[in-house]
C-alpha cells in the first residue's frame, strides 16, 4: 500500500465503503491502517481514503480509530474515547479525491466508555448505534451497552451515560443508551457491523451477537515471524439485552490458530 507518506507495509484493520464495488464509479474506501516495519516495532495508525481505481491512498491522516462505517452521506471513525470523525468525501476524479473532516468530541461523564474494550459502530432503523463491550482488565466480556446519537437541545437531568458535544453550529450531540433492544439484532465486527429486524426471522431472538476481537490491537504484531498465526480468540458470544448477563459460545482458549470470524446470521439465530 502507498499513500501514507512512505513506502511501507501497511496493515489494513478495518475498511468500509461508500458504495457498493459494481459499478466503480464513484465508489471510496476508507480503513484503519497500521505501518508495518520489520525493523522495529509496529509503526502508527492512520486512517486512509482510496477512490476504487487508485493504486495510493489519497488522503490519509495519523489517528488510532477503533471502527469505521459508511452513514448518512460520510465515513465516520470512532475513537476510545467514544469521540467521533467525520469524513465527507468530495465527487471528483480518482486523481482530485478530498475528504472533509468534521471531528466531534463527546463530552461527560466517560466512565463506561474507558472501560470498554471495543466499541463499534452500526446502522439501525436509519439512525448511528455505538455497541461498548465492556472487557475489564482485558478478560472476556462482562457487558455491553448500545447507545444511539442523537441531537440534543440541553442536557439530561442525570447525563448518567449520555456523552455531550458542540459542533461548530452548536448543535449538541450525545451517544443516549437504549433501554431495551427493542426487537433489535445486531451483529457487531469492525467496519462490517449490521442490523436486522426480529420480525423478519421468525423464531429468532433480539440480541448483540459479537465476535472475539482481542487480536485488533495486537494485529501487526501477529503478522510479524515465520511462524503460525497465533490469535487469541476467547470470547465470542451474545447479550439479549437488559438485564440479562453476557452469554459465552465457546470456553476460554488463551491461543487458537483460528482466525475469528462472526457466525452466518441465520446459524446463530437457529442455534
Amino acid at each position: 500500500m502507498r499513500g501514507i507518506g512512505v513506502a511501507s507495509s501497511q496493515l489494513i484493520r478495518a475498511a468500509a465503503l461508500s458504495a457498493p464495488l459494481v459499478p466503480l464509479e464513484g465508489c471510496v474506501a476508507a480503513a484503519i491502517v497500521t505501518t508495518l516495519d520489520p525493523k522495529c516495532f509496529p509503526g502508527p495508525s492512520h486512517i486512509a481514503f482510496w477512490r476504487m481505481g487508485s493504486q495510493v491512498a489519497s488522503c490519509a491522516a495519523r489517528m488510532d480509530a477503533e471502527d469505521v462505517i459508511y452513514h448518512d452521506g460520510a465515513f465516520h471513525f470512532v475513537f476510545r474515547q467514544g469521540d467521533l470523525l467525520m469524513c465527507t468525501p468530495n465527487e471528483a476524479t480518482v486523481e482530485q479525491l478530498q475528504v472533509g473532516m468534521d471531528f466531534r468530541m463527546f463530552l461527560g461523564s466517560r466512565l463506561a466508555v474507558l472501560r470498554a474494550g471495543a466499541r463499534y459502530l452500526v446502522e439501525c432503523r436509519g439512525e448511528l448505534l455505538m455497541v461498548l463491550r465492556i472487557q475489564p482488565h482485558h478478560k472476556v466480556t462482562s457487558e455491553i451497552r448500545v447507545s444511539r446519537m442523537t441531537q440534543e437541545q440541553a442536557p439530561d437531568a442525570d447525563g448518567t451515560y449520555a456523552y455531550y458535544s458542540t459542533d461548530a453550529g452548536h448543535a449538541r450531540y450525545s451517544w443516549t443508551e437504549l433501554p431495551t433492544l427493542d426487537c433489535r439484532m445486531l451483529f457487531v465486527w469492525r467496519g462490517c457491523s449490521r442490523s436486522f429486524e426480529v420480525a423478519h426471522f421468525p423464531g429468532s431472538q433480539e440480541g448483540v451477537y459479537f465476535l472475539d476481537d482481542g487480536s485488533f490491537h495486537a494485529a501487526p504484531l501477529i503478522c510479524y515471524g515465520d511462524g503460525p498465526r497465533q490469535y487469541g480468540c476467547c470470547n465470542n458470544g451474545v447479550w439479549y439485552g437488559p438485564p440479562d448477563d453476557v452469554h459465552h459460545w465457546f470456553p476460554l482458549q488463551p491461543i487458537d490458530l483460528l482466525v475469528p470470524c462472526l457466525v452466518s446470521p441465520l446459524r446463530a439465530l437457529t442455534t
